[in-house]
């Protein structure tokens, strides 16, 4: 594993979604959260860095976007 690069491109999340969503007969929803992740996580990741802080980013992640922007675009129970 040592020098191999992981990659996990959301083309890639978005096949599997999409393939166990027909497998299963769901609907699948994309919710696109690119800007709101931009302007919140990675500019408080980036500010805390120059800050020379170590940040945790999925921490604000889960408070920002998942129980924040992604409640307030789609809602508490779909």
């Amino acid at each position: 594993m040592e020098g191999e690069e992981y990659d996990c491109s959301a083309e890639e999340d978005i096949e599997m979604a999409t393939f166990i969503a027909r497998k299963y007969c769901l609907k699948l929803e994309i919710v696109d959260l690119h800007r709101e992740y931009w302007d919140s996580v990675m500019t408080y990741t980036l500010d805390r860095v120059k800050r020379g802080l170590t940040p945790n980013p999925d921490v604000m992640c889960n408070k920002l976007i998942k129980f924040g922007s992604f409640e307030q675009k789609v809602g508490r129970f779909f």
